[in-house]
């Protein structure tokens, strides 16, 4: 495609911008975005005013079009909206500024997943904190806290993105979940339709500067590995972040339980929608390449609760050498990163 002119600004004062997308074109043909009066790099055309981007695009086949953006808001195009199956949310509650060390690991873990998700599939954050991600498929929806962690945060982290979304056009079948300290294989974003509301891929596994770790039983399916029917994502996430508010006394995760937790007897500590039987509307699935949950030294739940701790793999089939991949996800604080205690 080549752009025959490009103007931004309100009514009849606009500057002609027409070079600055003529660069965004140039990378891969595919245009993406915010449209703002500093990415211009132009004096503000129309102060007080809202302002539009138009553009004159001539196709391969001939044809023009025009694609009009209002100020604030993204250029996609070629538009994916119809063509995306399935969206990923990617969270963390890391801040860069103040944690160097942990955003290093949280930045390496968004640019593999960038990396391993096919042409149907969009990446989408609800990250508190900028990682400064310039890529076609990522857009970060900035949720409505700055600071915080834990459940509720992680729900609101999601939710944001999800309605957006929607009211951006986008109809996705599926919604998956990348949290920030896991590696994924591309098996796992690929999968047949399902009935069921819920879709676990039951192999992960975890992985510490020491080497690879087995996999062992959980009382939840956890967040990292689910997929969810895009509908129902926005209805489950929603009565979970109620459920937390209106039952300040008891648990309540945004995780599904297992059935082995499900027919334990202590059930009375967990509210009610954290234990409705969800584990039954969930279907079971395997990779044959494991997801990476991996050990950043910032909490030990899961690497306690999860994987074994006196198990460690050198080697695994599809993600190669344990230290080399240490050397590379860990890089210059690979010597720094504390030991998972006994």
């Amino acid at each position: 495609m080549k752009i025959l002119n490009a103007t931004y600004g309100a009514g009849d004062n606009r500057e002609d911008v027409a070079h600055i997308v003529s660069r965004e074109c140039g990378r891969g043909g595919i245009m993406h975005f915010e449209v703002t009066t500093g990415f211009f790099e132009i004096a503000d055309p129309a102060p007080n005013a809202v302002k539009e981007l138009i553009v004159s695009i001539e196709e391969e086949d001939g044809s023009v079009k025009e694609v009009k953006v209002a100020e604030h808001q993204k250029l996609i195009y070629p538009d994916e909206r119809d063509d995306v199956d399935k969206v990923v949310l990617f969270y963390s509650h890391i801040n860069p500024e103040t944690d160097p060390k942990q955003a290093s690991f949280v930045k390496y873990c968004l640019e593999d997943l960038l990396s391993r998700v096919d042409d149907r599939t969009v990446v989408r954050g609800g990250l508190i904190h900028d990682y400064q991600i310039d890529h076609p498929r990522f857009h970060n929806y900035e949720p409505l806290y700055r600071e915080g962690q834990g459940h509720a945060m992680i729900a609101s982290q999601i939710l944001r993105p999800l309605y957006a979304m929607k009211d951006a056009g986008y109809s996705p079948k599926y919604v998956m979940f990348a949290e920030h300290d896991c590696l994924y294989p591309e098996e796992h974003f690929k999968f047949e339709d399902f009935e069921e509301d819920i879709l676990v891929n039951v192999n992960h596994v975890g992985f510490t500067s020491d080497g690879f770790q087995g996999r062992q039983g959980q009382v939840t399916w956890p967040t990292l590995s689910m997929a969810m029917k895009y509908d129902y994502a926005l209805e489950y996430f929603m009565r979970r972040l109620e459920h937390m508010f209106l039952n300040p006394s008891k648990y309540a995760l945004i995780e599904p339980m297992t059935e082995q937790w499900l027919n334990e007897d202590n059930l009375n500590q967990w509210t009610e929608w954290t234990r409705d039987g969800l584990a039954a509307t969930t279907k079971v699935r395997e990779t044959q390449a494991p997801i990476l949950h991996m050990w950043n030294g910032c909490h030990a739940t899961s690497h306690y609760q999860s994987y074994p701790k006196d198990y460690y793999a050198p080697f695994n089939d599809y993600w190669g050498s344990a230290e080399a991949l240490a050397h590379s996800y860990y890089g210059s604080y690979l010597s720094t990163i504390p030991k998972i205690p006994d």
